[in-house]
Formats: structure tokens, sequence, C-alpha cells
């Protein structure tokens, strides 16, 4: 992989039980990028509506760690709901991405952008061979399998692939099946070519410059779609919803 810059952002709202993981998460990751790809990373990050100490948290980190760290505030004021599927939560969602990617659609001198929901439980090796996707497969965006456990499909709302739904039960899809007959324009080695994916992504930072989420259901990918950049899922990375 060449040599480059990379940004990894997430959004939070009463994140005070699970920040001090995320932070670990990103500082190991930052320590790695270095050390194997000599790529360096910076941070970008969103808090609003928090009724704990998120914000202060947040604050504390930006100034106690080495890494370059944006902390945005931006309040929509909205319901707090749990994963369900509600009109209003995936527009106040999609505004707070919005804001994130508009805020930083300017900047220049970088390669990549890591999306991750900030309470995923994840490894550095997985957002580095997500890197490695973009590079050696050449890709414009490329998401991880969202799991609960290893027999259980977590983000069936955001990933989608032919049109349709992932599931929670194996295969997941059925281009997933073990005798699934995929087209051959929808493989590119261990990628499979998606619709969109929600809870982590890595794109191109073009993506970040021209593509914004939809209030409809707060996916990106329909964008990229419309907008000419494939998105794909590695089947063999995995992050973990907590």
């Amino acid at each position: 992989m060449s040599t480059g810059n990379v940004r990894i952002g997430s959004i939070v709202r009463d994140g005070g039980g699970w920040l001090p993981r995320y932070f670990v998460q990103v500082q190991e990751l930052a320590a790695q990028l270095w050390a194997k790809r000599d790529r360096e990373l910076s941070v970008i990050l969103l808090e609003g509506d928090s009724s704990d100490d998120s914000w202060e948290q947040l604050i504390s980190w930006q100034a106690e760690s080495k890494l370059p760290i944006q902390v945005l505030k931006f309040s929509h004021g909205g319901k707090k709901y749990p994963s369900i599927n509600k009109p209003d939560r995936w527009a106040n969602i999609a505004k707070c991405w919005n804001y994130l990617f508009s805020w930083q659609k300017h900047e220049a001198g970088i390669d990549a952008f890591i999306y991750v929901e900030a309470d995923l439980i994840w490894e550095p090796a997985t957002m580095i061979q997500l890197l490695d996707d973009l590079e050696i497969k050449g890709v414009d965006g490329v998401a991880p399998m969202s799991m609960l456990n290893p027999d259980f499909f977590y983000d069936i709302w955001g990933h989608r692939a032919d049109g349709l739904h992932f599931t929670n039960g194996r295969p997941f899809h059925p281009w997933l099946a073990p005798d699934a007959k995929v087209p051959a324009e929808a493989q590119n080695g261990n990628l499979l070519k998606i619709d969109s994916a929600g809870s982590c992504m890595a794109m191109r930072w073009e993506i970040v410059q021209r593509c914004t989420f939809s209030p409809v259901d707060a996916m990106i990918g329909p964008d990229m779609n419309a907008k000419g950049y494939g998105l794909w899922l590695d089947k063999t990375l995995a992050v973990r919803h907590p």
C-alpha cells in the first residue's frame, strides 16, 4: 500500500460507557497503521444530544492524545431510539453524518476515510485490511460483516445486496450461500458487490467530499451508487456489536 493519510470518524450520543474502549481501539489502530503501513491517522468526532459526560470525555481525549482530533458539537434535539426502524431516527442520524462529512469536504491531504459506529468492537487489523482492499482491489468503498456473534448477523437494516436486506441467520444473504450463483460482476476475489452497508466501512476520500447520507434510511450507499462509486463487502472481515 502506498503511503498516505487516513481519517476515522464517528458520531456519539450518550457514549460515556463505551467511549474508553473506542479511544483504545483508535490509538491502537494509529500505532499499527504507522508501524505496518507508514500511514498517519487523524480523527473526527461529532457529539450531540447526550445526557451523560460524552462531550467531556471527548474533549479530555482530544487534549491528552497525541493524535490530531477534531471534536464537533451538533444536536438535532430528536428523541433517542433503540435499534428500530423509525423515519425520524434515520433522518436525524443522516443529519449528523452529513454534518460531519460537510465539515471536512474541502479538506485536502487525506486518502481514505473509515466510517465506524462508535460503540462497535473491532480489531485494528480489520480496519487495515479494509484499507488494503481499497488500494489492492481498487474498489471505492468496502465494508466488513456486521455481527452480534459468529452465527448472528446484526445490521440487517444497513447491509443490502442485489436489492435484498441481509438476515440474522445463516447464510445471511443468498449470495453468501455455499452454492450461490453470484454474477461475475458482483465478485472481486473475497469481495462481494453490495448496495449499502451500515456499521462500518472504508472509503476513498472523494466519497466524503461528494456523497451524502439519505434521510430515508441513513445510508450513503445509494448516493455512492448514483454517483458511480462501487461498494463492496469483505466476507472475511467482521466487526461486532456489543
